[in-house]
């Protein structure tokens, strides 16, 4: 064991030092992010560490602060306080389950577990924008157009209006916010909630729908209603001429379907069986998430109802029921021709075009029962099957 030991102290050092370079050099502000390394510490919180381990990454992101304001890289004026203490906090607790990991014995395929599930949601969410770079680089012109008529077909312009409701209320625009930006945390509360007693890789289970989502971002490219009218959501856009429109490349090509609500619809899912506050920290998160889409003009309507078919798809792969997962890639893969060779479908329906929405929603609902089975009553989460 002692010949060891020299090894372990390399391997510590090894990783503390990079996790200090990344807290010198990474970004402060941006929400995704700051909601990713905020779940690093609710992993590391379901392992119950001592009040001395948890003091180690208080003082570690105190040193990170004072370190980075001195010599590392520059931070925003806007970044904000708590943004701050937040990325800190969250490299701190990286920093400290990295030292100890080696010398973890007996608990180190827990301890294992938890640091490898932070770490890979942040890098899923900083190497993701990388496809979703390349896509907007290469179509300048986007379909979001004929989506915002699609919403219109339906008799309202529903992100508009969601948007004028949310911001006339503070909280709720700051609820819908913090569920938007902070996903990482649903992520961290129900897939840590059981991370050490089941078989199932949750985390492979989203992250496949997520890298499916980036690359079906092709088929439909669009970005929302913020990107294509400037003044969202305060003045209704006049009568518009459906046509693909060019969009700044800055804006990324992530709109159908909506990978946000995909998420937050999976976790709820997952969330079935577990503890109650786990269950409606997934619910809370599932609402808010799909009110802050529309409102915050990252998506139009349609792009959520693409996602039922989308999310069943996975739901029935990592049930093994490959009929429901057939039929629901059957439904996303005709909504998605629908609305890349016939998107002016929607204007010669008019309010006929609610008549695949609701079918969609219907057949969403049945096929979930379908893999649930008709004695559950909400999503399992628990289940033997492996995805």
């Amino acid at each position: 064991m002692a010949d060891k030991l020299p090894s372990k102290w390399f391997l510590a050092c090894a990783a503390a030092s990079i996790l200090f370079i990344i807290g010198m050099k990474i970004p402060v502000g941006p929400e995704f992010l700051i909601g990713a390394l905020f779940a690093c510490l609710i992993f590391h919180l379901w392992l119950r560490p001592s009040k001395a381990e948890l003091g180690s990454v208080a003082t570690i992101a105190v040193i990170l602060t004072v370190a980075r304001l001195h010599f590392g890289t520059a931070i925003l004026p806007d970044a904000g306080l708590w943004k701050y203490a937040a990325t800190m906090i969250g490299i701190g607790s990286l920093l400290v389950q990295s030292a100890v990991l080696p010398f973890a014995g007996t608990q180190f395929k827990r301890r294992s577990t938890a640091f490898s599930s932070g770490l890979a949601c942040l890098l899923f969410l900083m190497f993701s924008t990388v496809p979703l770079i390349l896509t907007a680089r290469y179509t300048p012109l986007t379909f979001d157009l004929y989506l915002f008529e699609f919403d219109r077909a339906l008799g309202a312009d529903i992100s508009f209006w969601t948007g004028r409701i949310v911001r006339s209320s503070k909280p709720l625009l700051y609820a819908a916010a913090f569920a938007y930006g902070g996903l990482g945390l649903d992520v961290a509360i129900v897939v840590g909630s059981q991370m050490f007693e089941r078989k199932r890789n949750l985390l492979l289970v989203l992250g496949a729908a997520g890298a499916v989502g980036c690359v079906l971002y092709t088929v439909v490219p669009a970005t929302g209603p913020l990107f294509v009218f400037s003044d969202f959501p305060r003045h209704l856009p006049p009568a518009v001429v459906p046509q693909l429109v060019s969009v700044d490349a800055i804006a990324m090509r992530n709109a159908v379907p909506s990978l946000h609500f995909t998420w937050t619809l999976l976790l709820y899912w997952m969330a079935g069986q577990r503890q109650a506050w786990v269950r409606w920290t997934a619910a809370a998160f599932l609402v808010l998430t799909f009110i802050a889409t529309l409102a915050l003009g990252q998506h139009y309507f349609v792009d959520l109802v693409v996602a039922l078919p989308f999310t069943m798809v996975f739901i029935g792969l990592s049930e093994r029921s490959y009929r429901v997962a057939a039929v629901a890639a059957t439904m996303l893969l005709s909504w998605l021709l629908t609305l890349r060779l016939i998107p002016l479908l929607p204007l010669r329906l008019g309010l006929w075009t609610w008549l695949p929405v609701v079918l969609t929603v219907a057949a969403f609902f049945a096929l979930l029962r379908r893999v649930l089975g008709p004695n559950r009553t909400a999503p399992p989460g628990t289940a033997s099957k492996s995805f």
